[in-house]
């Protein structure tokens, strides 16, 4: 009587003498099962096989970039739009609400709200605009250079710093005579003109109101269709997910579809993640900037929080580009609620 006969265990028997396989705790049921009734078949690529596909699929988004290229930003809105309302779709579904109810009734309310939005915000952003467009530039701009020269004659002719003495007045005094004898810093009668001639060609401009209307409304109709397009593609798109998405799996052996069923669901929980927290990113960043503008009495402060919300999107260089002007508004005009304090 051998060992393993004593113990009353028996030992798997494999071919040609092999070791017994110990099986793997991390694997699951399902893989285990599969691997067992396909021992010979290997469902993961291959890097030669990632390769071939990258390529191909590379050389067939440039095809269909190329041939779609006029009405590929509608459809990259749409499917932009589709990924964001989806999740809620499937909320829905899970509810045992139908697909297509739930998302008929989501995009109803999407079009309520691009309808509402507009009613309540264009008063608000008319006013402001009109507040800009009574801006007093050359007053403004005369206020501000009169500070900045006032400022400069106040400065101490020398400060000490560290225990060295350093000569500002004089240093300032010699850079302007400098530069009023060269003639490289203009007058301030020089940059009011440079101010009024901007006004004057732009109120010319201004004043060409056939041709503006003209374009004005070839542009709503051209937007409106647009939008129109777009979101009528997002709701097929949104509607037929999971036809898609099968359609595509289709497209690749049986073999590889469960490893790209996966890859397409950490795609969309990847995409879907970023485009909610930029979406998320930007109402906050544009909310909080239009409420610390109008509490410290900004004028144009909504126009400034819209803009400061769309340019967050860009990275890093979208926060300056949104400060640029709120800044020279600051300067420029100062504060309604703070000038009297």
């Amino acid at each position: 009587m051998t060992e393993s006969t004593k113990a009353g265990t028996s030992q798997p028997v494999t071919d040609a003498g092999a070791a017994p396989t110990t099986p793997d705790p991390n694997e699951s049921l399902v893989a285990a099962i599969e691997r067992v009734a396909r021992p010979n078949e290997d469902s993961s690529w291959d890097l030669s096989t990632k390769r071939t596909v990258l390529v191909i699929m590379l050389i067939a988004i440039v095809f269909v970039i190329y041939i779609s290229r006029s009405i590929l930003p509608m459809i990259l809105v749409a499917g932009i739009l589709a990924y964001l309302l989806n999740p809620l779709v499937n909320l829905g579904e899970r509810v045992r609400i139908p697909r297509a109810v739930s998302t008929l009734v989501i995009y109803i309310l999407l079009i309520v709200a691009l309808v509402l939005v507009p009613i309540i915000f264009i008063p608000a952003l008319i006013d402001q605009l009109r507040a800009l467009a009574n801006f007093d530039v050359p007053g403004n701009a005369r206020s501000f250079l009169q500070w900045a020269n006032d400022t400069i004659r106040g400065l101490p002719a020398e400060v000490v710093v560290l225990g060295y003495v350093l000569p500002v007045g004089q240093t300032i005094t010699q850079i302007q005579e400098n530069s009023q004898g060269a003639q490289f810093i203009p007058s301030v009668n020089d940059i009011l003109s440079y101010i009024q001639q901007g006004l004057s060609a732009t109120t010319t401009v201004v004043t060409s109101t056939y041709s503006i209307g003209v374009s004005v409304v070839g542009a709503f109709f051209s937007g409106f269709l647009a939008v129109l397009v777009t979101l009528f593609v997002s709701l097929y798109m949104t509607i037929d997910a999971p036809r898609i998405q099968s359609y595509i799996q289709s497209l690749f052996p049986a073999s590889y579809r469960s490893e790209l069923a996966d890859l397409l669901r950490r795609i969309a929980n990847v995409w879907q993640s970023f485009l909610r927290g930029q979406l998320i990113l930007s109402i906050t960043v544009g909310v909080t900037t239009w409420l610390a503008l109008t509490l410290v009495g900004m004028p144009g402060a909504l126009i400034f929080g819209i803009l400061a919300g769309l340019l967050e999107v860009v990275p890093n260089l979208g926060p300056i580009l949104a400060m640029i002007p709120a800044v020279i508004t600051a300067l420029l005009q100062g504060s309604d609620v703070m000038r009297d304090v």
